[in-house]
């Protein structure tokens, strides 16, 4: 390797670091929004909770169907936290894993769960497809969820067209296409200045390439099934 290729893949082993460490901020912030609602929820009904108690105590009846309303919702909640926990902790633990085998729905879902909020922010609606039968790849997880998420976050800062988002894995000549879908929107308007350096690098990390069919509205990253 010259010294300028070894310069050039140094400048993108750092744009792909400094990249991961913001996405990983960025969706750890996402995170802890979602439990702090969590837990204004409960500790809100908590209040309520206290309020029929003391209520009792003075000589008022205690209303059982609300209190059993109550719990519900604090049971609901805990639920909701607990899948937001599990989300993290996946999250978290493909940081560690420079190469892993990914089942592609399970991935999905899982970045699906982690862009979900911040694509509903901006008013889009995030959904899940994957071809039935399509077994493990072996890639960099961590790396793959920011590039998705660097698919998502492009297509969400358009306000115009179609406000449906498709994550999708489909088999293509024996590699996998991992990518997202929007239908109606603008032509070209998903290649425009896009992919920028960084999710250029980040494919080439992985091992794969970047590709855009505007016809279809497609941005996708074709994947060996033993890349990584």
């Amino acid at each position: 390797m010259n010294s300028s290729s070894a310069k050039e893949g140094e400048m993108n082993r750092n744009r792909v670091q400094d990249g991961g460490l913001f996405f990983f901020g960025k969706m750890s912030a996402s995170i802890s929004h979602e439990l702090k609602n969590v837990l204004a929820i409960i500790n809100e009904n908590a209040g309520l909770a206290e309020d029929l108690i003391a209520m009792a105590e003075k000589g008022r009846p205690l209303d059982v169907s609300r209190i059993k309303s109550l719990a519900s919702k604090v049971k609901d909640q805990v639920k909701r936290g607990d899948e937001i926990v599990k989300t993290m902790n996946k999250f978290a633990h493909s940081a560690d894993m420079p190469k892993a085998s990914i089942i592609p729905l399970e991935f999905l879902d899982l970045v699906a769960a982690l862009s979900r909020r911040l694509a509903a922010i901006k008013g889009f609606e995030l959904e899940v497809f994957c071809d039935k039968g399509l077994k493990e790849v072996v890639t960099n997880p961590f790396f793959l969820e920011n590039l998705l998420w660097s698919f998502i976050e492009h297509a969400i800062s358009d306000a115009g067209g179609e406000k449906k988002l498709t994550l999708f894995a489909e088999e293509s000549d024996g590699k996998v296409r991992l990518g997202l879908r929007r239908s109606r929107f603008e032509p070209g308007s998903l290649g425009k200045a896009f992919p920028g350096e960084r999710e250029l690098a980040l494919a080439e990390v992985i091992g794969g390439e970047i590709d855009i069919d505007p016809e279809k509205g497609e941005t996708f990253f074709l994947l060996s099934k033993t890349s990584g």
